[in-house]
């Protein structure tokens, strides 16, 4: 085994179904944590550089609504599926309003 991460506490972090897990070409590591919604971006020194937390609740064959995430990717810039996309994140600033982290805290 070459890195791992744990929480601290070790139980806050858990996913039952699924998750995974995307080396990064800077060294970092993505992990989705599949049962929680939650995308988070992390250090090999274990200091989460940004996070993402699914807002979308919806139901799963009859049990309780849930946000779970399959599984997530980053895509660096470069990406062929991003040419001729607009990546401007000021083109978003409506969704960052309604569903971004200040919003959730309403």
């Amino acid at each position: 085994m070459e890195w791992e991460y744990k929480a601290d506490p070790p139980f806050t972090f858990f996913s039952s179904v699924c998750g995974g897990c995307q080396r990064l070409p800077n060294g970092n590591t993505l992990i989705t944590e599949s049962d929680s919604g939650r995308i988070f971006e992390i250090t090999y020194e274990g200091e989460i550089v940004w996070e993402y937390i699914s807002p979308f609740y919806g139901p799963y064959r009859g049990q309780a609504p849930n946000n779970w995430i399959y599984r997530a990717y980053r895509y660096g810039p470069e990406y062929s599926g991003l040419k001729g996309k607009a990546l401007d994140p000021n083109n978003y600033q409506w969704f960052n309003a309604v569903y971004g982290p200040e919003a959730l805290k309403r």
